[in-house]
């Protein structure tokens, strides 16, 4: 009965570890997370360039298309530089800066919005 009692408390213990603990995912170091960031805004950016590059091609577009295309073509064009200092500090080892990163995700994140249909 003791053995029992024991197991049990020590399976409860376990279960309220296992399920009260920290649910955020995976924890990375500094300059793993910069470069999963970097190859995630790299294909964000060339996904959109590609789509902008095809939109731009079509004949007889309605003016909500041209808007778009416009409004894509001044964040490839803001975040292009962003992005690209953004890579270079991670290929040379670093970690981009905390404003840089907020930056180029805030962009990365329009274009996205774009590319799902959530335009303003």
């Amino acid at each position: 009965m003791q053995k029992k009692r024991v197991l049990l408390g020590f399976l409860l213990v376990a279960f309220a570890l296992v399920a009260c603990g920290p649910k955020t995912g995976p924890q990375y170091a500094p300059q793993e997370q910069a470069e999963r960031n970097s190859a995630k805004w790299l294909h964000i950016w060339n996904a959109q360039f590609e789509d902008h590059v095809a939109m731009s091609q079509m004949p007889n577009l309605t003016n909500t298309q041209k808007r778009v295309l416009n409004k894509k073509a001044d964040l490839l064009t803001q975040s292009k530089p962003l992005l690209d200092t953004y890579v270079l500090a991670v290929k040379g080892g670093g970690v981009p800066s905390a404003t840089t990163e907020q930056q180029l995700m805030l962009l990365m994140n329009q274009l996205s919005q774009m590319a799902i249909g959530f335009t303003q």
